[in-house]
């Protein structure tokens, strides 16, 4: 599997402990080495205004290049839990980055 996850391996409904373990462990291993939009790790904003410029840097690179499902699942819940800290997801919504 390497550090890519698929498609069609991110059905964590399913009753396949191995395989959700599996899953899991490449996700978390993502997170640690920082594997997410080539090797640079999203660091959480400090300000709104960073948040933003972030969240924008970040369309722009996700609409130019491959990314694996694995990366935008690391963007998605880095962004969730940026927006939900600066209260700004409604804007996040709206704009399509969560």
């Amino acid at each position: 599997m390497g550090d890519r996850l698929y498609p069609e391996r991110l059905n964590m409904d399913n009753n396949n402990t191995d395989e959700n373990s599996k899953i899991q462990g490449a996700y978390e291993k993502m997170l640690t080495e920082g594997k997410l939009t080539e090797g640079k790790k999203l660091k959480f904003p400090k300000t709104e205004e960073e948040a933003r410029d972030q969240a924008v840097q970040w369309q722009d690179e996700f609409s130019s290049k491959s990314m694996s499902w694995g990366e935008v699942i690391v963007a998605q819940q880095h962004f969730e839990k940026t927006a939900k800290k600066f209260k700004v997801t409604k804007e996040f919504q709206e704009n399509g980055i969560i």
